[in-house]
């Protein structure tokens, strides 16, 4: 209701200006057509009380008249001109308000996306774990049911941590983040992270290919796995829960590498692809959303890409799903402040 409010606002003081801006125009016009037919009157009366003769006063009335419409006709064209000035100005800054007005309704339209996400990310965790802390309070359980219990727990605990370390990597790197700069063999620590998340995602079929045996990279150690990790969780996150088929491509070039993740999910609209690396943004509202998300993981993505002096590239996976694909320098010497 309050966007509502601050649209028909706007638009009723674009209306007011642009009808002033009108006005005044017509008003500035009428004054100097008023104000030639007087001086032309006056002309015309000097000259026949001043000329002897008639043909005379009819020289001078000409003469006169020419003189007239000369300045009639430049005072219109500067009036034409400040009215077009006038009228300028007033459109470059209603735009310029627009314009704000408009990023400031999408950040309160992020925000209360945001705000609902973060609470489902919290809520639903927490609520588990309570469930369980109760059930062990309450009953005495076997051996079996309390191994299931805590590993559903210590599932929440960390979907929990990784929230939270997001919430932070994201506030770090937009900051003061100081990025640590090591050499690294990509191909073990891929392998390291696809153990992992084959461990935490039992029925996800991950795939690895690797173009050569080993690659040696320059990066933040701590930021590439969280780069990775972010673009596999979201790639699961977005893929078909039966046939979830995650394909991981590392490929090294003369200068370059690129770090490829391929899902067979529900792919990403055209429109939508720069958007999904802005900050809380996510694709669709949160009331009509069925997957878990913040809208931080591929802007963290981005943000240390971007560090790295890299660029990432989305594009549709065929038939089906989303291929996100990072290029980086193999051998950097320094990261973006």
């Amino acid at each position: 209701m309050k966007v509502y409010r601050s649209y028909i606002t706007f638009f009723l003081f674009l209306f007011y200006f642009i009808g002033f801006c009108a006005l005044w125009s017509y008003l500035l016009f009428s004054k100097n057509k008023n104000l030639y037919d007087a001086r032309s009157e006056l002309v015309e009366k000097s000259a026949r009380l001043s000329a002897p003769t008639d043909s005379i006063a009819i020289q001078q009335i000409i003469a006169g008249k020419q003189d007239l419409d000369v300045e009639f006709k430049r005072q219109r064209r500067v009036i034409l001109v400040e009215s077009l000035i006038f009228f300028l100005s007033i459109i470059i800054g209603i735009y310029v308000v627009f314009r704000g007005l408009r990023n400031e309704v999408a950040v309160n339209r992020q925000q209360q996306n945001f705000l609902q996400s973060i609470t489902h990310e919290l809520k639903s965790p927490i609520a588990s774990i309570r469930l369980v802390l109760e059930t062990f309070k309450k009953r005495d359980l076997g051996k079996e049911q309390i191994h299931k219990f805590t590993g559903n727990a210590l599932k929440d605990v960390e979907r929990l941590q990784n929230l939270v370390d997001n919430l932070l990597l994201a506030t770090r790197i937009e900051n003061a983040y100081t990025w640590a700069l090591d050499d690294i063999d990509l191909i073990e620590l891929t392998e390291r992270i696809i153990t992992k998340m084959r461990q935490k995602h039992p029925n996800v079929d991950f795939k690895t290919r690797y173009t050569a045996e080993k690659i040696v990279i320059r990066a933040d150690k701590t930021a590439f796995t969280s780069l990775a990790v972010n673009l596999l969780e979201n790639a699961v996150k977005y893929s078909p829960k039966d046939i979830a088929e995650i394909k991981v491509t590392v490929r090294k070039g003369t200068k370059n590498f690129d770090f490829e993740v391929a899902d067979n999910g529900i792919g990403i609209p055209e429109e939508e692809r720069d958007r999904v690396f802005e900050k809380f943004y996510r694709i669709g509202s949160e009331n009509t959303r069925k997957t878990k998300g913040t809208g931080l993981g591929l802007h963290i993505v981005k943000e240390i890409v971007k560090a790295h002096r890299g660029y990432i590239h989305v594009k549709e996976n065929q038939p089906e799903g989303t291929i996100i694909r990072v290029t980086m320098p193999i051998k950097l010497t320094k990261v973006n402040d």
